[in-house]
């Protein structure tokens, strides 16, 4: 068996030295034998070349993944000093609050409940901060413990593995030619053919070996900043740490003082009794105007017999009870809205604004208690479905009180009200032409939202239809942002809606869209027009309406119901606080289309909320959700809507809020600013702190999570 062995060796050994040493002949014969040789060499040098490119391309995929590992370790590494300093900062912040607490808990007074409340709020936020800082820290420092799957999907993109793998492409690509050449001339019989053959072969081998040789050189480069990486890592890693414990520190330091500042601020704010009733009495005196809308006579209310399967206990025509929902009932003996030329069909939803300057001086010539200017909404008006509640005026067509309204179905009016929210007279709205009347801005604008601006009233407004008709098919709704103008013309006030200029308001270029929304707030920042688009742990605002997104960036609040709160006014801002206040809502979900069978939603809570003025515009405050009643243990009515916030004197010391009443009717609730502050930051102490712990903990790790990619924790 040995001999047999040594035999093949020998012979398989003189076949390579034959085929190694060249013919010397010089005949045509071996200049085609050594052809074929040297072809067959090249295609093994090709081979070599090849298999060289794909063990490259192999050694990149490994070493990228650990070197981009390890990059985007150090990158994380380096920002621990920034933790540790914004850690180190909020614990100097929380300090200060839980200071501030702890001089003002001991003897608090009504006039600084609000600055309390806003301390022990900045004292938890602050702590919280500290307390994601320290992850962040902690997180970065263990940034370097494995490769992840997002380290491979960065390394196998990035440009130098992308190269290696185009050189081994490049030379696969020759040793597929080499490999075909040498298939189809390896019984070439044609010296010149072999020849032409040859030169193609060493060609391609040539192509072949260029490409396997930068693939290895680019394989080593990658092979090399790795272990660069690595070593840099190792060394930052142990400062990391330091540094991770650093912030940890600070972070243990500060949430005990600010538990500490909630406590003394929760049991201060308690000791005044503000929060301890469900009902309070909000609203001043206001003058009553002569006007009212006619009421029915001896119409009572249906009693609910349980067994009906359409009847529900918790509502009635009058409404529901506010505590049934763990709301508070806020008892305002409001001014509801009412005029002759009102009165035969619904007024409600009004958006209310002091007349400005530049306009008060040309209507106080023919009108001279004017104050307001209102817009309420007529359209889906539901005061038939409140049987015991309204009866509307006949709509009268001649004689002495003949009315000068539109008939019943226009969609809004422009109206002029003197301080005591009384009618002053109905604003007639110009038209292109009569009979393009339906096509016209003002008679399909619904859920109208003034607002004064440099002298001149801007409206929000939706056209839910281009025919004046309530069901159109096709129609997409759209919203827009127009200029209210207002004209004394033949002693009488006209009003119409206009495009807003460009020149006047450069950010209102695009004043209109195809969309759904209803919600959006407008309010002047620092002389800047800004849109609200969703409330949060942060206001989102945006300077112009295009492009609106669907979704918040921000995380949003849930009222009681479990839904997100949305936008009812255009804020009203408290420059001298540095905040602004807004109204949020939200409504009873699973009963729609069965309590009296409302054509909309019902059983509204509504949420006074407290943003920052400056960017990022984070939430202060959150109050307990409440509703109106007119009457201490009464109920809220069946739907409410606030639409809007107004200054109700120059002195700014309280507050006008308007709100719809069950689709039929408007009114005014004049309430002290101080009561809506402590109201709100006060009595929504415990949901804001919470917040600091929950929600703001949450909003904060996903910043975090954004910063630090997979590896937060």
């Amino acid at each position: 068996m040995r001999a047999l062995l040594c035999t093949i060796a020998l012979l398989q050994a003189g076949t390579h030295a034959r085929m190694a040493t060249p013919c010397r002949a010089g005949t045509d014969h071996c200049r085609l034998v050594n052809t074929q040789k040297s072809i067959r060499a090249a295609a093994d040098r090709a081979r070599k070349s090849a298999a060289e490119a794909k063990d490259a391309v192999r050694m990149s995929r490994a070493t990228s993944v650990a070197r981009e590992a390890a990059v985007r370790a150090l990158t994380n590494l380096v920002n621990t000093p920034q933790h540790v300093k914004a850690a180190q900062a909020s614990l100097a912040k929380t300090k200060v609050s839980a200071a501030r607490v702890e001089r003002l808990a001991p003897s608090i007074q009504r006039d600084n409940l609000v600055d309390l409340a806003l301390a022990a709020v900045s004292a938890a936020d602050e702590a919280t901060q500290a307390q994601v800082a320290a992850a962040a820290a902690r997180a970065a420092a263990r940034a370097s413990e494995g490769a992840q799957k997002s380290d491979a999907q960065r390394a196998w993109g990035s440009g130098d593995v992308r190269l290696i793998g185009r050189m081994a492409r490049a030379a696969e690509d020759a040793l597929a030619v080499v490999e075909e050449t040498e298939r189809r001339h390896r019984h070439e019989t044609v010296v010149d053919q072999a020849l032409e053959a040859s030169e193609i072969v060493e060609r391609q081998s040539r192509r072949a070996h260029r490409a396997a040789y930068e693939a290895r050189m680019t394989a080593k480069h990658i092979a090399f900043g790795a272990d660069d990486a690595r070593g840099r890592m190792s060394a930052a890693a142990d400062s990391a740490m330091t540094h991770a414990v650093e912030a940890a520190a600070a972070a243990r330091e500060a949430k005990p003082l600010g538990a500490e500042a909630s406590r003394l601020a929760k049991e201060a704010i308690a000791r005044t009794g503000i929060c301890s009733s469900t009902e309070r009495n909000v609203s001043s005196s206001p003058v009553m105007c002569s006007a009212k809308r006619p009421r029915p006579e001896g119409v009572e209310v249906e009693k609910c017999d349980e067994e009906k399967s359409t009847c529900y206990p918790d509502w009635n025509e009058l409404g529901f009870y506010a505590k049934r929902f763990k709301a508070q009932t806020l008892i305002s003996k409001g001014v509801r809205l009412s005029h002759l030329n009102f009165d035969h069909l619904a007024a409600f939803n009004p958006s209310l604004v002091e007349l400005p300057g530049r306009l008060r001086k040309e209507i106080r010539r023919q009108y001279p208690s004017a104050y307001y200017i209102a817009s309420v909404r007529h359209s889906w008006g539901q005061c038939q479905r409140f049987k015991s509640l309204y009866k509307l005026a006949p709509y009268v067509i001649y004689g002495k009180y003949k009315s000068t309204a539109e008939v019943p179905g226009r969609h809004s009016s422009v109206v002029l009200l003197d301080r005591n929210f009384c009618v002053l007279d109905i604003a007639s709205q110009d038209f292109v032409e009569e009979l393009e009347r339906p096509n016209s801005i003002g008679w399909l604008a619904e859920d109208v939202k003034l607002l004064e601006h440099n002298g001149r009233l801007l409206a929000t407004l939706v056209m839910s239809s281009e025919s004046g008709k309530y069901f159109q098919a096709g129609f997409e709704q759209r919203f827009g942002v127009f200029e209210l103008v207002l004209e004394i013309r033949d002693e009488k006030l006209h009003a119409w809606f206009s495009p807003p200029s460009h020149e006047v308001f450069p950010s209102l270029s695009n004043y209109s869209t195809a969309s759904q929304i209803r919600n959006l707030g407008l309010l002047v920042l620092d002389g800047r027009l800004m849109f609200l688009t969703f409330l949060g742990l942060q206001a989102e605002l945006q300077p112009t309406l295009l492009p609106l997104s669907d979704l918040p960036s921000t995380l949003p609040l849930l009222g009681h119901f479990g839904k997100w709160l949305h936008n009812n006014v255009n804020p009203l801002v408290i420059e001298e606080k540095g905040m602004f206040l807004v109204v949020g809502h939200e409504h009873e979900h699973a009963m729609k289309d069965k309590i009296f069978q409302t054509t909309s939603w019902h059983t509204y809570l509504h949420y006074f909320m407290l943003f920052n003025t400056t960017a990022p515009y984070n939430l202060l405050s959150r109050s307990p959700a409440f509703c109106f009643s007119d009457e201490k243990g009464g109920k809220c009515d069946l739907i409410q809507f606030v639409s809007s916030l107004t200054w109700a004197s120059p002195q700014r010391d309280s507050v006008v809020v308007s709100y719809g009443v069950n689709d039929c009717e408007a009114s005014f609730a004049s309430i002290p600013l101080r009561t809506i502050l402590e109201f709100t930051i006060g009595c929504g102490l415990d949901w804001r702190l919470e917040a600091a712990q929950n929600y703001a903990s949450h909003s904060f790790q996903l910043q975090a999570q954004v910063a630090l990619g997979e590896n937060a924790i």
